[in-house]
């Protein structure tokens, strides 16, 4: 873990907020948001919309929407520590391991970056990051005050 990414999580862990989640009443996820979004990465969520059947037409068969692109994200990029590549984590809950790949990076995202539309993110997200697409694998880990988001992404 990086010296970096050990300083948020200690400030995250600590007390946070996001839009819904405003902990002690004191924001501090949209301050944190204000002090270290402008200096770190900017990013983009895009997500795919189930595949549905036309109701008109339904032997033509599923038909594929077109992604929705949602911007403003920020947040950081770290690698897995190498004793962790090949063991399985638990990520979004019971029954929900995954197993770490080399190559596998680590995003968090502030919450607060995200645009309510588009919701948190979820596994099969893909997230453009650091000049390239990456798609979300599992989110590892939500802090109670839904300040940062940490995704397991390949």
């Amino acid at each position: 873990m990086t010296f970096i990414r050990a300083c948020f999580c200690m400030c995250v862990r600590v007390t946070l907020s996001r839009m819904g989640n405003n902990l002690f009443g004191a924001n501090i996820s949209g301050k944190l948001l204000a002090a270290v979004g402008p200096k770190v990465l900017a990013a983009k969520l895009r997500r795919r919309a189930a595949t549905t059947r036309d109701p008109v037409h339904p032997s033509l068969g599923l038909q594929r929407a077109d992604p929705v692109e949602y911007s403003g994200l920020r947040g950081f990029v770290d690698s897995f520590a190498a004793y962790l590549v090949g063991k399985s984590i638990s990520s979004s809950g019971p029954g929900t391991d995954t197993v770490i790949q080399a190559g596998d990076r680590q995003v968090s995202i502030f919450a607060d970056s995200i645009p309510a539309a588009a919701g948190d993110p979820q596994a099969a997200d893909e997230i453009f990051i650091e000049a390239k697409w990456i798609s979300v694998i599992a989110i590892l880990e939500r802090d109670p005050d839904r300040a940062l988001f940490t995704l397991q992404c390949r």
